[in-house]
């Protein structure tokens, strides 16, 4: 008989004995203990799992072939590096942590390599790519602490805390740079082929804070811990359904976010609308806050879209006029208020300016009213054209932000403000970049951006 099938038969067969070993153990203990509870069931199970998942895994590595040879390729430079020693290493794997003992080469580039981890796709890192992907995505949802206690209840598996962060952010940052990419390419004019194509895109932009620190360490030794407020933009593209009671629902939605300025932002704000198939939209609508810098960005890249001041935005302002004014919770401010949000909502701006410019001055009128008034009656003047509500209703458009407003609490606050947290920059960072990416309908494979550097 063949040699070869030999071996693959005593493999199987050994293999089945350790299996058929640790079963009988399991059962063994079981029985032991008289009456058992489903958890200890569970429990049993879980761990027979685990073991066989890790025997199987470390048998199958052990019998890849090494190289033979006392001089292999060079990956790096393409020379003969020579045999130096046999090396180990230690590898966390989805089925726990095994062992490679592998021929291990030194080229005269100074390129330490090994054949056997170029064959079984490793990079330099501890860990395989599943196991990182499952990091990054839970470190993405949950603290570091906890991700790290998850990943050995639930999988067996010990990753500390740093080791979580390290992953999450590294990902973001493979992830961070493949935004910036895109985004440099939108502004030469490479423009990809959309993953959309939708009837009516939306597009929004919005900040949100969360704490920020500079250096410091938990002794003290870099001195006092200061935070300050950090201000992330986040972008957003989205496309509107209805549901069979007529109420409108998100069909899809993608996000781009970052802690940098706005001409960081400005790009991927770019490049996530021709992602979204801003190009091919039969209409396009871009609903914000009133800063300057959003309508800026929205003349220079999408002059052709819609310009939609955010209902309840533009109703704030009417609510400042009446706190100044009138007083909070006044009967006159009231009545005030409803007829000037009347004609808002009917798309009356200009009327709405008239009659915030025409406020009577107080016998002892303020400064800050002063300024009040003319701010706002400017303020409806100047945005008029993007508060025709009464039109954008009867075709169709949706005049509120507050899928916008929920995005924000969605990409940052639920995981980068809880309470006592507090990130350096370049981590909040990378970690808006990692939820921006798994809060889309499109979710990237993270294997893919979980290689270890060059």
């Amino acid at each position: 008989m063949d040699s070869k099938r030999d071996s693959k038969r005593e493999f199987v067969d050994s293999l089945m004995a350790r299996i058929r070993e640790e079963v009988e153990f399991g059962i063994a203990e079981l029985e032991e203990q008289g009456p058992v509870t489903m958890d200890q069931i569970e429990e049993v199970v879980e761990r027979a799992k685990t073991l066989i998942g890790r025997e199987l895994a470390q048998r199958i590595v052990d019998r890849q072939p090494d190289d033979p040879a006392n001089q292999s390729r060079c990956p790096a430079c393409g020379d003969g590096g020579r045999l130096h020693s046999r090396a180990r290493r230690l590898l966390l794997t989805r089925h726990g942590e095994i062992a490679l003992c592998r021929r291990w080469y030194r080229c005269g580039c100074g390129h330490s390599f090994s054949p056997l981890d170029q064959r079984l796709g490793l990079d330099a890192c501890s860990t395989t790519l599943w196991v990182r992907g499952l990091v990054a995505e839970w470190a993405a949802e949950r603290t570091f602490q906890a991700t790290a206690k998850d990943l050995w209840r639930s999988r067996g598996l010990v990753v500390s805390e740093s080791t979580v962060e390290r992953i999450a952010v590294a990902c973001g940052t493979r992830l961070q740079e493949h935004e910036a990419a895109a985004g440099a390419e939108y502004e030469a004019g490479v423009l990809p082929e959309p993953i959309h194509q939708p009837d009516t895109l939306y597009l929004s932009m919005d900040g949100v804070y969360a704490p920020l620190r500079d250096a410091w360490k938990k002794d003290g030794s870099a001195g006092k811990l200061e935070c300050r407020a950090g201000e992330c933009k986040i972008g957003m593209a989205y496309e509107i359904t209805t549901d069979r009671q007529g109420r409108p629902r998100i069909a899809w939605r993608e996000y781009t976010a970052t802690f940098g300025d706005i001409s960081t932002f400005r790009p991927l704000m770019g490049a996530l609308a021709n992602r979204c198939g801003v190009s091919r939209a039969r209409r396009l609508v871009f609903l914000a806050d009133t800063l300057a810098c959003n309508w800026n960005l929205a003349a220079d890249y999408f002059p052709d879209a819609v310009q939609i001041v955010d209902w309840r935005h533009a109703v704030s302002h009417l609510e400042t006029v009446v706190e100044d004014f009138f007083g909070a919770d006044t009967e006159p401010g009231r009545r005030w208020l409803a007829e000037r949000k009347a004609e808002l909502w009917e798309g009356q701006a200009a009327a709405v300016s008239e009659a915030v410019l025409a406020l009577p001055s107080l016998p002892q009128e303020t400064a800050v009213q002063a300024e009040t008034r003319r701010r706002e009656g400017e303020y409806f003047h100047n945005h008029r054209h993007r508060m025709r509500y009464a039109q954008f209703r009867e075709e169709g458009y949706q005049i509120g932000s507050g899928v916008m407003e929920a995005s924000c609490r969605t990409v940052v606050n639920q995981r980068l403000d809880q309470s006592g947290m507090h990130w350096r920059q370049v981590t909040a960072d990378k970690m808006v970049a990692l939820r921006a990416a798994l809060l889309s309908t499109t979710k990237p494979n993270l294997t893919a951006f979980c290689t270890a550097p060059n």
